[in-house]
């Protein structure tokens, strides 16, 4: 069940720029705490995939500053292809929904996720997971720019780090209600099972 208090804490958070409430919740959780800069450029995103969505986004907004939804083609995505999620807000923005979930992803999440809900991630015991990452979607939407983070998933997923740079896009109407993400592991790590 989503704490819709904790992603509100957690959005407020981002959108002032401080990390201490979001950092002291994954801290009691056992989790290091993440990293967040808004509208990062290119040339500081280490992972090229991600460096390569930025310049994209940049090059393809529109006069409110988002993508149109459709400007978003998979063949001009081919650099980063297998690291891109496309997601789509449900519920006024407290879930989201996984219209593409990138097979280079989901080769280190368990299983793939499209069609599924933020909410319907396998966090057991790290909910503030899902919590953070729906607060990045909503903050984002917030203010209509890209926002870079990293986080330590839970134990069960073997990547030491998540690099994810979340671009909104536009719908038809306009709305910030979608989003172009890009989403890299980090180092392998060998997971542990969930039930530890």
């Amino acid at each position: 069940m989503l704490d819709r208090n904790e992603i509100a804490s957690f959005e407020a958070a981002l959108l002032a720029g401080e990390g201490d409430v979001i950092g002291r919740v994954f801290t009691a959780h056992g989790n290091s705490p993440p990293a967040f800069r808004w509208r990062p450029d290119a040339d500081s995103l280490e992972k090229p995939q991600l460096a390569f969505l930025r310049s994209f986004w940049e090059a393809h907004r529109d006069e409110r500053g988002l993508i149109p939804r459709g400007r978003v083609e998979p063949f001009a995505l081919r650099p980063a292809l297998g690291f891109i999620m496309i997601l789509e807000a449900i519920e006024d923005g407290w879930d989201y929904v996984y219209r593409l979930y990138g097979s280079g992803i989901a080769e280190y999440a368990v299983r793939d996720y499209t069609g599924l809900r933020t909410s319907e991630l396998i966090v057991p015991g790290h909910t503030h997971i899902q919590s953070f990452y729906i607060a990045g979607y909503r903050a984002a939407a917030a203010r209509g720019e890209p926002l870079y983070t990293e986080n330590t998933p839970p134990p069960a997923i073997a990547v030491e780090r998540w690099h994810r740079l979340i671009l909104p896009m536009a719908d038809a109407a306009g709305r910030p209600t979608q989003f172009l993400v890009g989403n890299v592991p980090g180092s392998w790590r060998p997971p542990e099972s969930p039930a530890a």
